[in-house]
């Protein structure tokens, strides 16, 4: 998540596609994420744009959250 002054900036697409790098890089096999899963979903379905599948709901307390996973493909 970013600063909301920096809301629309591409900021978060470009920290992701670090994380992405990286992960392939050191062999990863997938990503984990987990969003707020509240509102009107707009978190999860950010996520889902970016290639993340939906894993599981969970709640802690009345927080409701999504776990998502995206696969890589990791270079050697």
């Amino acid at each position: 998540m970013t600063s909301r002054p920096h809301a629309g900036r591409e900021v978060g697409r470009h920290l992701l596609a670090a994380v992405i790098r990286e992960a392939n890089s050191r062999g990863a096999e997938q990503l984990r994420a987990d969003c707020w899963a509240g509102g009107d979903g707009r978190l999860v379905r950010y996520h889902e744009q970016q290639g993340f599948t939906s894993a599981e709901t969970f709640h802690i307390g009345t927080w409701a959250g999504q776990l998502l996973v995206l696969p890589l493909t990791p270079r050697h």
